[in-house]
Protein backbone atom coordinates (compact mmCIF):
# COMPACT_ATOMS: atom_id res chain seq x y z
CA UNK A 1 0.00 0.00 0.00
CA UNK A 2 1.19 3.51 -0.85
CA UNK A 3 0.02 6.63 0.97
CA UNK A 4 -0.05 9.91 -0.96
CA UNK A 5 -0.63 13.36 0.49
CA UNK A 6 -1.73 15.81 -2.20
CA UNK A 7 -1.29 19.51 -1.38
CA UNK A 8 -2.52 22.19 -3.75
CA UNK A 9 -0.13 24.89 -2.54
CA UNK A 10 3.65 25.11 -2.58
CA UNK A 11 4.08 23.96 1.04
CA UNK A 12 2.39 22.03 3.81
CA UNK A 13 0.78 23.85 6.75
CA UNK A 14 0.45 27.13 4.90
CA UNK A 15 -0.19 29.14 8.08
CA UNK A 16 3.13 28.06 9.62
CA UNK A 17 6.72 29.11 8.98
CA UNK A 18 8.70 27.70 6.07
CA UNK A 19 10.99 25.82 8.46
CA UNK A 20 8.07 24.14 10.27
CA UNK A 21 6.44 23.30 6.96
CA UNK A 22 9.62 21.70 5.64
CA UNK A 23 10.09 19.72 8.85
CA UNK A 24 6.52 18.41 8.75
CA UNK A 25 7.11 17.27 5.16
CA UNK A 26 10.34 15.54 6.21
CA UNK A 27 8.53 13.78 9.07
CA UNK A 28 5.83 12.48 6.72
CA UNK A 29 8.33 11.28 4.14
CA UNK A 30 10.29 9.48 6.85
CA UNK A 31 7.06 7.70 7.78
CA UNK A 32 6.72 6.52 4.18
CA UNK A 33 4.20 9.09 2.90
CA UNK A 34 4.65 10.42 -0.63
CA UNK A 35 4.06 14.17 -0.39
CA UNK A 36 3.06 15.88 -3.65
CA UNK A 37 3.03 19.69 -3.54
CA UNK A 38 1.37 21.98 -6.09
CA UNK A 39 -0.94 19.10 -6.93
CA UNK A 40 -4.67 19.50 -7.51
CA UNK A 41 -7.29 16.78 -7.97
CA UNK A 42 -9.47 17.34 -11.03
CA UNK A 43 -11.86 14.43 -10.65
CA UNK A 44 -12.27 10.98 -9.09
CA UNK A 45 -14.31 8.08 -10.45
CA UNK A 46 -14.02 5.70 -7.51
CA UNK A 47 -10.89 3.97 -8.75
CA UNK A 48 -8.69 6.64 -10.32
CA UNK A 49 -7.65 10.13 -9.23
CA UNK A 50 -7.18 12.41 -12.20
CA UNK A 51 -4.77 15.19 -11.28
CA UNK A 52 -4.78 18.69 -12.73
CA UNK A 53 -1.52 18.00 -14.59
CA UNK A 54 -3.00 14.92 -16.30
CA UNK A 55 -1.32 12.27 -14.14
CA UNK A 56 -3.43 9.47 -12.68
CA UNK A 57 -3.22 7.74 -9.30
CA UNK A 58 -4.90 4.37 -8.84
CA UNK A 59 -6.86 4.32 -5.59
CA UNK A 60 -10.08 2.94 -4.14
CA UNK A 61 -9.61 4.74 -0.81
CA UNK A 62 -9.50 8.54 -0.74
CA UNK A 63 -9.80 10.92 2.22
CA UNK A 64 -10.81 14.45 1.26
CA UNK A 65 -9.68 17.09 3.77
CA UNK A 66 -9.78 20.39 1.92
CA UNK A 67 -10.91 22.92 4.49
CA UNK A 68 -13.67 23.59 6.99
CA UNK A 69 -17.21 24.53 5.99
CA UNK A 70 -19.70 26.18 8.33
CA UNK A 71 -22.76 24.19 9.38
CA UNK A 72 -25.51 26.78 8.95
CA UNK A 73 -28.68 26.15 11.03
CA UNK A 74 -31.85 25.35 9.12
CA UNK A 75 -34.16 28.30 8.58
CA UNK A 76 -31.37 30.84 8.10
CA UNK A 77 -32.27 33.10 5.19
CA UNK A 78 -29.88 32.83 2.20
CA UNK A 79 -29.02 36.53 2.37
CA UNK A 80 -27.45 35.93 5.79
CA UNK A 81 -25.10 33.20 4.51
CA UNK A 82 -21.79 33.76 2.71
CA UNK A 83 -20.36 31.69 -0.15
CA UNK A 84 -18.25 29.76 2.37
CA UNK A 85 -21.42 28.71 4.25
CA UNK A 86 -20.66 31.12 7.09
CA UNK A 87 -22.79 33.82 8.67
CA UNK A 88 -21.35 37.38 8.46
CA UNK A 89 -21.28 39.15 11.83
CA UNK A 90 -20.10 42.48 13.18
CA UNK A 91 -17.32 42.89 15.75
CA UNK A 92 -19.84 42.17 18.53
CA UNK A 93 -20.85 38.75 17.08
CA UNK A 94 -24.25 40.01 15.96
CA UNK A 95 -25.45 38.62 12.64
CA UNK A 96 -25.44 41.47 10.15
CA UNK A 97 -28.99 42.56 9.33
CA UNK A 98 -30.55 41.22 12.54
CA UNK A 99 -31.29 42.69 15.95
CA UNK A 100 -30.82 39.84 18.40
CA UNK A 101 -29.17 36.93 16.55
CA UNK A 102 -25.54 36.10 17.30
CA UNK A 103 -23.02 33.68 15.78
CA UNK A 104 -19.49 32.67 16.69
CA UNK A 105 -16.93 30.01 15.99
CA UNK A 106 -16.59 28.19 12.66
CA UNK A 107 -20.03 29.26 11.46
CA UNK A 108 -19.32 32.98 11.95
CA UNK A 109 -17.59 35.20 9.39
CA UNK A 110 -16.20 38.21 11.27
CA UNK A 111 -14.16 40.19 8.75
CA UNK A 112 -11.51 42.71 9.80
CA UNK A 113 -8.69 44.69 8.21
CA UNK A 114 -6.15 42.01 9.04
CA UNK A 115 -8.50 39.12 8.22
CA UNK A 116 -10.82 40.19 5.37
CA UNK A 117 -11.94 36.56 4.89
CA UNK A 118 -12.65 36.05 8.58
CA UNK A 119 -10.64 34.71 11.48
CA UNK A 120 -9.04 31.24 11.45
CA UNK A 121 -11.51 28.44 12.14
CA UNK A 122 -9.77 27.28 15.30
CA UNK A 123 -11.07 26.15 18.68
CA UNK A 124 -9.13 28.93 20.42
CA UNK A 125 -10.96 31.57 18.35
CA UNK A 126 -14.36 30.10 19.21
CA UNK A 127 -13.48 29.94 22.92
CA UNK A 128 -12.27 33.56 22.98
CA UNK A 129 -15.36 34.71 21.08
CA UNK A 130 -17.69 32.93 23.49
CA UNK A 131 -16.01 34.64 26.46
CA UNK A 132 -16.28 38.02 24.75
CA UNK A 133 -19.96 37.49 23.89
CA UNK A 134 -20.80 36.33 27.43
CA UNK A 135 -19.10 39.40 28.91
CA UNK A 136 -21.02 41.63 26.51
CA UNK A 137 -24.30 40.07 27.59
CA UNK A 138 -23.39 40.97 31.17
CA UNK A 139 -22.55 44.49 30.04
CA UNK A 140 -25.99 44.80 28.45
CA UNK A 141 -27.64 44.08 31.78
CA UNK A 142 -25.47 46.74 33.42
CA UNK A 143 -25.98 49.35 30.66
CA UNK A 144 -22.27 49.36 29.90
CA UNK A 145 -20.76 49.83 26.41
CA UNK A 146 -20.01 46.63 24.52
CA UNK A 147 -16.44 45.52 23.84
CA UNK A 148 -15.64 44.47 20.25
CA UNK A 149 -13.80 41.23 19.68
CA UNK A 150 -10.14 41.40 18.60
CA UNK A 151 -8.29 38.28 17.55
CA UNK A 152 -4.83 37.72 19.01
CA UNK A 153 -2.68 35.22 17.13
CA UNK A 154 -1.00 33.03 19.73
CA UNK A 155 0.70 30.83 17.17
CA UNK A 156 0.14 27.52 15.39
CA UNK A 157 1.01 23.91 16.04
CA UNK A 158 0.56 20.56 14.38
CA UNK A 159 1.40 16.99 15.27
CA UNK A 160 2.60 14.55 12.63
CA UNK A 161 2.96 11.43 14.74
CA UNK A 162 4.63 9.92 17.75
CA UNK A 163 7.29 12.35 19.08
CA UNK A 164 6.87 14.44 15.92
CA UNK A 165 5.30 17.90 15.93
CA UNK A 166 5.93 21.50 14.91
CA UNK A 167 5.09 24.60 16.96
CA UNK A 168 5.26 28.27 15.97
CA UNK A 169 4.69 30.86 18.71
CA UNK A 170 3.56 34.36 17.71
CA UNK A 171 4.93 36.19 20.78
CA UNK A 172 7.78 35.65 21.24
CA UNK A 173 8.57 34.52 17.70
CA UNK A 174 9.88 31.05 18.45
CA UNK A 175 9.62 27.71 16.69
CA UNK A 176 10.01 24.23 18.12
CA UNK A 177 10.18 20.90 16.37
CA UNK A 178 10.49 17.28 17.37
CA UNK A 179 9.85 15.71 20.77
CA UNK A 180 9.70 19.01 22.71
CA UNK A 181 7.15 20.42 20.26
CA UNK A 182 5.15 17.21 20.58
CA UNK A 183 5.08 17.64 24.37
CA UNK A 184 3.85 21.24 23.97
CA UNK A 185 1.09 20.07 21.61
CA UNK A 186 0.01 17.29 24.01
CA UNK A 187 0.06 19.57 27.07
CA UNK A 188 -2.01 22.29 25.41
CA UNK A 189 -4.66 19.89 24.18
CA UNK A 190 -4.79 18.27 27.60
CA UNK A 191 -5.47 21.58 29.36
CA UNK A 192 -8.10 22.55 26.77
CA UNK A 193 -10.23 19.62 27.92
CA UNK A 194 -13.13 20.54 30.19
CA UNK A 195 -12.98 19.12 33.71
CA UNK A 196 -10.12 17.86 35.84
CA UNK A 197 -11.43 14.27 35.70
CA UNK A 198 -11.39 14.26 31.91
CA UNK A 199 -7.81 15.50 31.87
CA UNK A 200 -6.67 12.77 34.26
CA UNK A 201 -8.44 10.02 32.29
CA UNK A 202 -7.05 11.20 28.96
CA UNK A 203 -3.55 11.67 30.42
CA UNK A 204 -3.49 8.11 31.82
CA UNK A 205 -4.82 6.79 28.50
CA UNK A 206 -2.09 8.62 26.59
CA UNK A 207 0.64 7.24 28.88
CA UNK A 208 -0.69 3.69 28.51
CA UNK A 209 -0.80 3.91 24.72
CA UNK A 210 2.61 5.57 24.55
CA UNK A 211 4.21 2.75 26.54
CA UNK A 212 2.31 -0.12 24.88
CA UNK A 213 2.27 1.36 21.36
CA UNK A 214 -1.41 0.41 21.16
CA UNK A 215 -3.74 2.58 19.09
CA UNK A 216 -7.50 2.86 19.39
CA UNK A 217 -7.93 3.53 15.65
CA UNK A 218 -7.90 0.90 12.93
CA UNK A 219 -8.40 1.19 9.17
CA UNK A 220 -9.66 -1.71 7.07
CA UNK A 221 -8.67 -1.70 3.40
CA UNK A 222 -10.69 -4.16 1.27
CA UNK A 223 -9.66 -5.39 -2.18
CA UNK A 224 -6.03 -4.21 -1.91
CA UNK A 225 -4.73 -6.29 -4.80
CA UNK A 226 -3.18 -3.53 -6.92
CA UNK A 227 0.37 -2.38 -6.23
CA UNK A 228 -0.55 1.28 -6.57
CA UNK A 229 -3.28 1.72 -3.99
CA UNK A 230 -3.32 5.07 -2.20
Amino acid sequence: MHIYLLEGSAKLLGAMTAASSAKAKAYLEKLGVTVMLNTMVKEYNGRQLLLQDGNILESTFVIWAAGVKGNVPQGMAPEFVSKSSQIPTDAFHKVIGTNNVYALGDVALMASDGFPRGYPQLASVAIDQSVNLANNFLRLTQNKPLVPYHYTNKGSMATVGRNKAVVDLAKPHLSFRGFFAWLIWMTLHLFLLIGFKNRIVVFINWIYKYITHQQSLALLFPNLHSKNKA
